[in-house]
């Protein structure tokens, strides 16, 4: 595989097809991730791929297959994936990643429960906590 890059991809699509229709589910990938299978060297050759593709299958939670699905043998500790994951780079400080992160997990929590009393159980937090930080981050709920 390591002198066969161009057939990564194909193999890949085959594959996520493959344990997608075994266990009922349609995943597609990320151009990261595809860039990241394509640039890993496989140490296990084509039986690693193969697992690595059922992992992402049967792990990931979404459609969409991003680089958080996959190993971290994988993705490394590359910079740009730690700055990705963490909202951190150089030059930020804490308390604005803090911020960052505060939103997009409350816009995320926001999708999946409808009220404020299930969204605060689901983070372990007060209602009275969720209402001020949705004021502070400027979240409402659309109706």
């Amino acid at each position: 595989m390591r002198e066969r890059k161009e057939c990564i991809l194909p193999l890949v699509r085959h594959c996520l097809e493959f344990f997608g229709n075994k266990n009922g589910l349609k995943k597609r990938l990320s151009q990261s991730v595809c860039n990241a299978l394509q640039n890993y060297s496989y140490p296990g050759n084509v039986r690693e791929l193969m697992n690595i593709c059922e992992r992402v299958v049967v792990m990931s939670e979404t459609e969409l297959i991003d680089l958080s699905d996959l190993p971290l043998e994988i993705v490394g500790r590359d910079e740009d994936f730690v700055a990705a994951q963490t909202g951190w780079c150089e030059g930020v400080g804490l308390q604005q990643v803090m911020n960052q992160v505060e939103h997009r997990i409350l816009s995320q929590v926001m999708e999946k429960y409808f009220n404020q009393v299930d969204m605060a159980e689901a983070l372990g937090v007060t209602q009275a906590t969720i209402a001020r930080k949705m004021k502070k981050h400027g979240l409402k709920r659309n109706r």
